[in-house]
């Protein structure tokens, strides 16, 4: 079988191990952005040990490597935060244990098969159409609906205001 030059390209293309990146470079270092987000981001991951490449920040002409450090260290000092590494962040609900996630995964599991209704299978449980009760179910809605439409008029009658005044529109 003969590969299409698309083909062809694409598994060149193809990076043969994954990428490492040599290093971090960013435009734009004297600028504001960078002052209030993107050192205090690199600051943060560098903590978090996820982050270990040199940094390299292209700045505009005229600027020494003595003013960028005072601005990186100004920045750091006004958005940046505390130099201690941050303890990680737990998402409040969020199973800490292999038998936390077994009862989180048991109790998603039983509400599933046993009370959730699923539309794909006509709205009744799993555990009730492999228990044969889909047609009993059925059969059960459909006699509380026709009571229920039975039921309306006499409802709406005994609802209505005493005494008010019904016009004829038509004759």
């Amino acid at each position: 079988m003969m590969k299409t030059d698309s083909q062809q390209l694409a598994t060149r293309l193809q990076p043969r191990e994954p990428g490492i990146s040599d290093s971090f470079v960013f435009f734009g270092a004297t600028g504001d952005l960078a002052y209030r987000q993107i050192f205090p981001a690199l600051q943060q991951m560098i903590l978090r040990d996820n982050f270990n490449v040199p940094i390299i920040g292209v700045v505009k002409s005229g600027w020494t490597i003595d003013q960028l450090k005072a601005r990186v260290r100004d920045s750091l000092t006004k958005h940046g935060g505390s130099m201690k590494r941050p303890t990680p962040s737990i998402r409040p609900g969020s199973p800490l244990s292999l038998s936390d996630t077994w009862h989180l995964v048991q109790a998603y599991v039983e509400h599933y098969n046993n009370i959730r209704l699923n539309s794909a299978i006509g709205y009744v449980t799993p555990k009730d159409l492999l228990g044969g009760r889909q047609q009993e179910i059925h059969v059960e809605r459909d006699r509380k609906l026709a009571e229920g439409r039975q039921q309306r008029p006499i409802r709406r009658q005994r609802a209505a205001p005493r005494g008010s005044l019904c016009v004829c529109l038509s004759q």
